[in-house]
């Protein structure tokens, strides 16, 4: 699959993901971006309440394949921007990591040590600092060569 396949396959699956999740209050990611069981647990029980926990559960069977298609992207864009590409790459393992530690944390609540709920907030932070640099990396190179064309 080429990179800009797997792009446009990444951003009609954001885009599905944005849909599906955009009922959830609060917002997903503040839940991923919890860094303790109880945080966590509390977030997830509020979307319990409101009847749209499965919104979570749900997501991802398109989450799995974005971090694929945007990893996979990312893989083939490193021939031309090793920086950015590589960065989407280590984005998508972040992905991975925080995306099964998540199933884990609820297809058996309270299993996993509590560590196990840092790393899946830290994974997430990375996930995301990984896509803005990026894509300032891929902005400045655009930029760049915008400036020699002129």
């Amino acid at each position: 699959m080429s990179m800009k396949i797997s792009l446009w396959l990444a951003a009609g699956l954001f885009l599905a993901m944005l849909v599906l999740t955009a009922p959830l209050a609060p917002a997903l990611p503040v839940l991923q971006l919890t860094f303790h069981r109880e945080a966590f647990a509390a977030l997830y029980g509020e979307w319990v309440a409101q009847g749209e926990a499965w919104r979570f559960t749900q997501h991802f069977w398109l989450d799995v394949p974005f971090l694929l298609a945007y990893g996979w992207a990312g893989w083939c864009w490193r021939q031309r921007q090793p920086l950015a590409g590589l960065l989407l790459v280590g984005a998508a393992l972040a992905d991975g990591l925080e995306d099964g530690l998540h199933l884990w944390f609820l297809g058996w609540p309270g299993s996993a040590p509590a560590e196990f709920y840092l790393v899946a907030g830290w994974a997430a932070m990375v996930k995301f600092k990984l896509w803005v640099v990026a894509g300032l990396v891929a902005g400045v190179r655009w930029w760049r060569r915008l400036q020699r064309d002129v």
